[in-house]
């Protein structure tokens, strides 16, 4: 990732941390200024107490409500308007192919 070169809707769907942060943004929309309270402040909580997985390609933050609230936004919003398939498109996520749910996980666990 870095300076977007050519399409940007298509640079922005490549890259689901992308699309998880747009996630958070339609979040803030509703919280308004609660936001940083009920979201940001728990979920950089999370983020700096988090364990990675043994048995999966992120850590335990990727599992926090916050971020799985981001994820099912993200999810539906790209979804409907970019035609991204969250549970079938993949992209290389340390050196493997995943779907988005794989590593950013919306609905499932």
């Amino acid at each position: 990732m870095g300076e977007i070169n050519g399409d940007f809707d298509n640079y922005v769907t490549s890259y689901p941390l992308y699309m998880q942060e747009f996630g958070h943004y339609l979040d803030s929309r509703v919280w308004g200024p609660l936001f940083s309270f009920a979201v940001g402040i728990p979920s950089a909580i999370s983020a700096g107490s988090s364990d990675y997985l043994s048995t999966a390609p992120y850590s335990t933050h990727h599992y926090y409500w916050t971020e799985k609230r981001a994820n099912r936004k993200a999810a539906d919003y790209f979804g409907k308007y970019h035609n991204v398939d969250w549970f079938n498109d993949t992209f290389v996520y340390r050196n493997n192919n995943h779907t988005y749910e794989e590593v950013y996980p919306a609905y499932m666990y």
